[in-house]
């Protein structure tokens, strides 16, 4: 099932609802607005996750996360190989760092514009 930000606003809403706690209390007790907390509510889509968490966490609540690869089932890889930097030598011989030269005392070479670096 995928979360909308509308669905995260009513679960919330529903929870602070329960505990019996107004807007402006548990803007107070988590750290944030009053306008963050209306605006959470209502699933606005750019609340910051950050303060979103923090919200959650004041009111005792927590997401659980569940990645494709530990769905029993699931057909997509698991996250970590999606994740895997692919590296060739062709993507290294374009990279900025190649001219540079490692020296115990520090990095020496031709910056971005090709002129020498100070200690070159």
């Amino acid at each position: 099932m995928k979360l909308t930000p509308l669905q995260l606003g009513e679960a919330i809403h529903a929870a602070r609802k329960n505990l019996g706690v107004t807007q402006k209390a548990l803007a107070l007790t988590s750290g944030t607005g009053l306008r963050f907390i209306v605006d959470l509510e209502k699933g606005k889509p750019t609340c910051q996750i950050g303060k979103a968490l923090t919200v959650l966490n004041t009111l005792g609540a927590s997401v659980k996360l569940i990645t494709p690869s530990v769905v029993p089932g699931a057909d997509a890889k698991p996250l970590a190989q999606l994740a895997k930097p692919v590296v060739t030598r062709d993507l290294l011989a374009k990279s900025p760092m190649r001219n540079v030269k490692r020296r115990s005392g520090g990095l020496q070479g031709d910056d971005a514009k090709g002129r020498k670096s100070a200690g070159a």
